[in-house]
């Protein structure tokens, strides 16, 4: 029979962490903390004004996508649930395939494990140890559930997304909200510079180092616009507080990436 994707309510728990990008690191109250001189530093972008109303320009910054599971919890699962959260015997009549597929430089790779079940194999409990914090994976469940309505059985999937996150995550002692001010107020001018038809999700990642301090900070994706990525990469440099460095279940020091996303919303 030929598989026919639906959208059913067979793995609604897992289909609904799918929709989100990032995810949010823990943080300290956000108080009032100052923008920096740097984000009003005059600047010339070699842009043109469009029109009088400005476009929306989103920003966020956290993990690189929503769902997130620590090292120590990824290396005690057992099956895909002890890493999504659902209730997988709801509806489902029989697993097709169970596959497991890292992400690198945002792109699925072809290191992949498959199974036949929502219980990890060898290979697969293998793949997930073998990664370190900030690795980011794939699980694709494909199942075949129960179709009250129809009497039918048509077959559906779910494809979370997971990044790995140390057990204490770094926080800045800003806040996200003053992050986010810092780079809004220093590209505030490019609301009306760029088009909404042509601006995309950008994202900078970079990390924050076993010092608390900010390293590798790149440009993974860009918002259509040169003069925008550069000037969000230099309020990135320069975002204000400070950081206190994440750390593993023992308590030692580990850098931990982040995910500075601007332009349009989407993965």
């Amino acid at each position: 029979m030929k598989k026919r994707i639906t959208n059913t309510s067979v793995l609604v728990a897992l289909v609904s962490i799918t929709i989100g990008c990032t995810g949010q690191p823990g943080s300290k109250p956000l108080g009032e903390a100052p923008v920096t001189q740097a984000a009003i530093i005059p600047f010339h972008t070699g842009l043109s004004y469009l029109s009088e109303a400005p476009t929306e320009i989103a920003y966020d910054v956290d993990t690189r996508f929503i769902l997130t599971v620590t090292k120590e919890k990824l290396h005690a699962a057992k099956t895909i649930y002890d890493i999504v959260p659902a209730h997988p015997k709801q509806g489902i009549l029989s697993y097709s395939s169970v596959s497991i597929r890292i992400i690198e430089d945002e792109k699925q790779s072809d290191i992949v494990e498959i199974g036949d079940r929502p219980e990890l194999t060898a290979a697969q409990r293998a793949l997930l140890r073998s990664l370190d914090y900030s690795s980011n994976f794939v699980i694709r469940v494909d199942v075949r559930g129960q179709n009250g309505e129809a009497g039918q059985a048509p077959w559906t999937y779910a494809t979370p997304h997971v990044t790995i996150v140390p057990e204490k995550q770094a926080v800045n002692s800003g806040g996200k909200e003053a992050m986010i001010a810092h780079v809004k107020k220093g590209t505030s001018g490019f609301g009306y510079m760029v088009d909404a038809k042509t601006l995309r999700s950008g994202k900078i990642t970079f990390t924050v180092t076993q010092a608390g301090t900010l390293s590798d900070v790149r440009l993974i994706s860009s918002s259509g616009y040169r003069d925008l990525d550069e000037r969000v990469m230099e309020l990135v440099n320069t975002l204000p507080g400070s950081w206190e460095p994440a750390t593993n279940a023992a308590g030692e020091k580990v850098e931990q990436e982040f995910v500075f996303s601007f332009g349009t919303v989407g993965c």
